[in-house]
């Protein structure tokens, strides 16, 4: 079912419950099993805190569990109503039924930037730095925008990217100089969430470097993990 506290919200929570997801003695209930998706395309229960059942949601792509949809349309530069409070405000038009997440919304509520301090460690990787204009925000991030420090990476992103490809969108201001992190940039392409097998071999492989290049923005890779 999808889930909102407030009449006010335009997002709401998609919830995915089974009481014995792994074939397990469930001791608490019920839990929420992992890899589950609700179904594009599918109406789901759309339930409103203190008044049960209001309707349906109809989600336009699979949705991962306690993921966000919109459920009405949420045009650009709008705000992102969670919990009756804004959590951000979207970066492009959002269909309703899309899922609302960081390929969507620019975080720039002051609690969301508190959330996302410790992405913004020095101790985080490194991996590129605003060139020489301060970078406002909502603006596209392409290649050409950001110096890639380590020359290996440098060569093999140019390799497979063109300078004016869209790494992302910076929700946040960053100044000259400054290291590019997932921080003050997020990716509006859903590279994460769309999984289309129609796509040509050099879209995939750009689609790679992409993932690959957040994921090291995120520290879940290494320099020697990344093989483009």
């Amino acid at each position: 079912m999808f889930y909102k506290i407030n009449a006010d919200d335009n997002v709401a929570t998609a919830i995915i419950m089974d009481e014995d997801p792994m074939g397990l003695p469930c001791d608490h209930g019920c839990q929420t099993p992992k890899n589950l998706f609700l179904k594009p395309g599918t109406p789901y229960p759309l339930f409103e805190e203190g008044k049960g059942e209001i309707g349906t949601l109809t989600p336009n792509t699979k949705v991962p569990a306690n993921f966000k949809v919109a459920v009405t349309p949420i045009p650009k530069d709008s705000s992102i109503i969670k919990f009756n409070a804004p959590i951000g405000f979207s970066s492009c038009d959002i269909p309703k039924g899309d899922v609302v997440h960081v390929c969507n919304i620019i975080l720039e509520h002051e609690g969301v930037k508190t959330i996302l301090a410790p992405f913004a460690s020095d101790k985080k990787n490194n991996i590129a730095i605003a060139k020489k204009k301060t970078i406002p925000v909502g603006q596209s991030i392409k290649l050409k925008h950001i110096h890639v420090i380590d020359s290996q990476i440098h060569q093999q992103m140019n390799n497979v990217l063109d300078e004016d490809t869209h790494l992302g969108t910076s929700c946040s201001i960053i100044p000259a100089g400054a290291p590019i992190r997932i921080g003050n940039m997020i990716d509006t392409k859903k590279i994460v969430l769309e999984n289309d097998e129609n796509i040509n071999d050099r879209n995939k492989q750009m689609r790679k470097v992409i993932f690959e290049f957040y994921r090291f923005l995120n520290n879940d890779l290494s320099l020697k993990d990344l093989k483009w």
